[in-house]
């Protein structure tokens, strides 16, 4: 795992400590799905809600994601 993913999933570890598993989440700006597998596993929600904008995007719209995938 690089370094911004892993500090990315350690985000999520602290998200879950204040809703706790089995919250409704969403995901805005989905691409691939990559971080989306792991709010399942890290947070085990009720619902999640993936949420994309359906057009190509230049890769300055989603800043460092290109550095982490």
């Amino acid at each position: 795992m690089q370094q911004t993913e892993q500090s990315r999933v350690g985000w999520l570890n602290e998200v879950r400590e204040h809703i706790g598993r089995g919250a409704k989440v969403a995901e805005v700006g989905v691409l691939r799905g990559n971080f989306s597998a792991h709010m399942l596993r890290r947070l085990s929600p009720r619902e999640l809600h993936l949420i994309d904008p359906w057009e190509k995007q230049d890769r300055r719209e989603y800043g460092d994601f290109f550095m982490w995938q």
